[in-house]
């Protein structure tokens, strides 16, 4: 097979390699544009998870595992505050 690669001609070669390098940066192109994430929602001021994990650290533990579970009662598809509750509760069992 390499004999019979060596006796191609430079312009033979390029017929047979330009096509599947052009097919693979136009696939390259068409993904990197389709896959192309958009901004982060933000959360309304003093709300969400992100305002519990900002929160000054004056709370103990069990003081922010209520005001997790409010939180959580209050916008249950807010997959954010399920993680900071369970982060919670990690802490108090440590």
């Amino acid at each position: 097979m390499p004999r019979a690669i060596a006796a191609l001609s430079p312009s033979a070669l390029l017929k047979w390699v330009a096509p599947p390098l052009a097919v693979f940066a136009a696939l390259l192109g068409v993904l990197t544009l389709v896959n192309g994430s958009p901004a982060p929602a933000t959360s309304e001021p003093g709300g969400g998870a992100d305002s519990f994990s900002r929160q000054s650290a004056s709370l103990d533990t069990e003081g922010q595992i209520e005001q997790l579970q409010a939180a959580v009662k209050a916008n249950p598809d807010d997959a954010g505050g399920y993680a900071v509750l369970g982060d919670a509760y990690y802490q108090r069992a440590r």
